[in-house]
C-alpha cells in the first residue's frame, strides 16, 4: 500500500537553501519528530539551518538558525538518538575548512555551542556522523597531508565516549596514493563500518571498506566493494546496517552513464554479495540515500529520465534481494530536484531534497505513511507489537491504520476525541500474528484532533491523527 503526500516547501529564502551529498544525511527522525539540516545562502555567506516537525512531518516550525560564522558553513550531518540531537560540518571561520560539531540535549528546542574537532593546516571536507550510546563516531576527507594544498585527501577518523562532551585525536584511516573521499558511517553489533570512494587504482574511483569491532582503535584490512572495469567513476558511497545486515549504494558510471549500485553483507562485513546496478535506464542517476528497517530497504536518488532531475524510490522488503519499480517522487515540470535524504519514522518513510521549481534551490520534504510494509516474517522477529501513524493525516473523512501483532492477542482499538471521549471500536477481538488494517469513516463526526489507541496484552500505544473537512 503506497500513498505519498503531496510535496511540502519548507524554506523560502533569498539565496538557494541546499542540502548534502548522499553520505552526510540531512534527515533523522525519533517517534513523531523529524530533524533536518542544509546549509543557506539567505545571511549572504553559507550558513547552517535546521527545521523539525513533532507530528510525523504534517507542520513545521520555523527554520533555526545554528551557526553564525565569518566564513562557509556547509555539508552539514545530523543523527538523532532519542531526545540527543547531533549536527557536523565543515567550516572555513578559521581560515581553511574544519570540522565543527553541534548538539541538542532536549530535541532541538536549545542547542549548545559550536565545537571545533579539527585543527589541521589543509581543508578537512564532507563529514559522516554516527552515535551509539554513549559513543559518537565521525569520519570525513582531508587533505592535512597533502603538500600540495587540496590535491590528495585521506579518511580521518575520531570518536567521542562521553555523548560528545570531549573527543578523542584524529586517526588517519587511509594511506592511499591517489584520493581518498566522501566516507560513510554506520554501526551496528558494536562494530563501525566505513565506505569511501579511493583513486588508489587507476584514475577513476572504486568503493572501499573498512571496520572496527574496539570502537575504533584497530582496523580491519580494507575491502574493494566495487569492480568498475571502465575508467569511469564509483563514488558516493552511502552504508546502513541491520544487525549483521550491511547494506552500501553508491553512484557508478562504469557504463557511461551514472547508475546506482548495490551490495551486501550478511555478516558484519566479513562476505560481500556481487554487486549489482539498481537503475538499468540510460539516464543519469546520483546521490543515493539508503535507510533500512527489520528486513526493508528503501532508497531514494535523483535521475534526469524525463529530461529535469527529479527525485525517484525504490524499496526492498526482503533485504535486497529484490526491489521494486522505480517511482518518481516529483512531479513537478520544470527546475530539478537533487540530493536527497531518506530517514523512517514511526514505520513511514521521510524525504527531503533541495529544488529550483522557485527559481534557486530551496528544499522539499515528503512522507509516505504507509511506506514500510508489515510482512508476516518481520512481524514474527519483533520485540514488540506495532502502531503506525494513520494515512492519509489529515484526512477527509476516510483514513486506515495499520498494527502488527507478533504473537497472538487480544486486541481494542479505539478511536477518541480531542477531550478524551470514545467515540467508536474499531476492533476488540483475539488475533493471530500478523498485520492488520482498518478503516475508519469519520463522515459522521466533525472536524477536529482525534486519537486512536490499541490496548493488547503488554502493549498500549495512542497516536494522534486530523479529520479535516
Amino acid at each position: 500500500m503506497t500513498q505519498w503526500s503531496d510535496d511540502i516547501r519548507l524554506t523560502n529564502a533569498t539565496g538557494n537553501s541546499v542540502t548534502s551529498i548522499n553520505n552526510s544525511k540531512c534527515i533523522a527522525s525519533n517517534g513523531d519528530t523529524i530533524h533536518i539540516v542544509w546549509y543557506d545562502l539567505r545571511d549572504g555567506n553559507e550558513e547552517i539551518y535546521y527545521k523539525r516537525s513533532t507530528d510525523n512531518g504534517t507542520s513545521w516550525e520555523p527554520d533555526v538558525r545554528l551557526t553564525n560564522s565569518i566564513g562557509q558553513s556547509n555539508y552539514p550531518a545530523i543523527f538523532v538518538s532519542g531526545l540527543k540531537v547531533r549536527v557536523a560540518w565543515r567550516d572555513t571561520r578559521d581560515g581553511n575548512y574544519e570540522e565543527y560539531y553541534k548538539q541538542s540535549e532536549d530535541g532541538g528546542n536549545t542547542w549548545g555551542s559550536d565545537i571545533r574537532l579539527t585543527n589541521a593546516q589543509n581543508t578537512s571536507s564532507i563529514p559522516s556522523i554516527f552515535k551509539y550510546g554513549n559513543f559518537e563516531y565521525l569520519v570525513w576527507h582531508d587533505y592535512r597531508d597533502d603538500p600540495n594544498g587540496n590535491v590528495q585527501a585521506e579518511i580521518y577518523f575520531k570518536f567521542s565516549t562521553n555523548d560528545g562532551s570531549t573527543w578523542n585525536n584524529d586517526v588517519r584511516l587511509t594511506d592511499s596514493p591517489n584520493m581518498a573521499e566522501n566516507p560513510s558511517i554506520t554501526v551496528s553489533n558494536n562494530i563501525i563500518h566505513i565506505v569511501w570512494a579511493d583513486y588508489r587504482i587507476g584514475g577513476a574511483p572504486e568503493i572501499y571498506y573498512i571496520k572496527s569491532s574496539d570502537n575504533g582503535l584497530s582496523w580491519s584490512p580494507e575491502t574493494q566493494l566495487s569492480n568498475n572495469p571502465t575508467s569511469l567513476a564509483s563514488n558516493n558511497p552511502c552504508i546502513v546496517s541491520s544487525s549483521s545486515n550491511i547494506f552500501v549504494v553508491w553512484n557508478d558510471n562504469r557504463n557511461f552513464h551514472g547508475q546506482i549500485y548495490f551490495k551486501k553483507s550478511s555478516d558484519n562485513g566479513m562476505i560481500w554479495d556481487p554487486e549489482r546496478s539498481l537503475s538499468n535506464d540510460s539516464s543519469q542517476s546520483y546521490n543515493a540515500s539508503l535507510s533500512c528497517f527489520n528486513q526493508q530497504l528503501h532508497f531514494v536518488c535523483y535521475d534526469d529520465r524525463n529530461g529535469y532531475f527529479k527525485i525517484y524510490y525504490q524499496k526492498s522488503l526482503d533485504l535486497g534481494q529484490t526491489w521494486s519499480t522505480e517511482l518518481n517522487l516529483v512531479d513537478e515540470n520544470t527546475g530539478g530536484s537533487s540530493r536527497p535524504s531518506l530517514c523512517i519514522s514511526n514505520h513511514q518513510v521521510n524525504i527531503v531534497w533541495c529544488d529550483t521549481r522557485a527559481g534557486n534551490f530551496e528544499i522539499y520534504y515528503k512522507k509516505n505513511p504507509s511506506g514500510l510494509v508489515f510482512t508476516n516474517n518481520e512481524v514474527t522477529n519483533l520485540k514488540s507489537f506495532l502502531l503506525a501513524q494513520n494515512f492519509p493525516n489529515p484526512f477527509n473523512p476516510v483514513t486506515n491504520i495499520n498494527f502488527g501483532l507478533n504473537k497472538g492477542s487480544h486486541v481494542i482499538l479505539i478511536i477518541y476525541d480531542q477531550i478524551g471521549r470514545e467515540v467508536s471500536t474499531l476492533v476488540n477481538e483475539e488475533l493471530k500474528p500478523g498485520t492488520y488494517e482498518t478503516v475508519w469513516d469519520g463522515s459522521n463526526f466533525s472536524s477536529g484532533v482525534y486519537f486512536y489507541k490499541i490496548i493488547t496484552e503488554g502493549f498500549v500505544a495512542t497516536k494522534k491523527m486530523v479529520l479535516m473537512k
